[in-house]
C-alpha cells in the first residue's frame, strides 16, 4: 500500500516537472508572448479585491516576479527595458517639462532680441 503511494507520488512529481520544462521552454521561445502574458495575468490579479485591499498596477509587478521565478532562461529583449526607459523619461518630461523651463530663468524664454531689429 505505501509502495504503491510512494510510486503515485514519483509520478505526480515527475509530471509536474515535465510540465514546469514544457512551460518554462514555451515562455523562452515565444519572449513577447511571456511579455503580454505577464501583464495581462498581472492586470487580473491586480483587480481581484481581498478584506477591501487590491494590487492595482502592483500586479504586474508580482505575475512579472513570479514568471521570472520559473527559470533563468525566461527574460525579455534587451529593447523592451530600453523602450521602457525611453517612456518613463517622455512621460515625466510631460508631467514637468512645463514647469521647469520658466523656473529656469529669462534663458529659456523665446522672446525676440530688440537689438536683432
Amino acid at each position: 500500500m505505501i509502495g504503491a503511494l510512494r510510486c503515485r507520488l514519483c509520478w505526480v512529481w515527475r509530471r509536474i516537472a515535465r510540465l514546469r520544462e514544457s512551460i518554462t521552454g514555451f515562455l523562452t521561445e515565444f519572449p513577447i508572448v511571456t511579455l503580454f502574458g505577464v501583464i495581462g495575468i498581472g492586470y487580473l490579479l491586480g483587480e481581484i479585491r481581498i478584506l477591501g485591499f487590491r494590487l492595482g498596477v502592483a500586479g504586474v509587478l508580482f505575475a512579472g516576479l513570479a514568471v521570472g521565478s520559473v527559470g533563468p532562461g525566461v527574460a525579455l529583449p534587451s529593447i523592451v527595458s530600453t523602450f521602457g526607459l525611453i517612456l518613463f523619461i517622455h512621460t515625466i518630461g510631460i508631467q514637468f517639462g512645463r514647469n521647469f523651463a520658466p523656473a529656469q530663468g529669462p534663458r529659456f524664454r523665446c522672446e525676440p532680441d530688440p537689438t536683432q531689429r
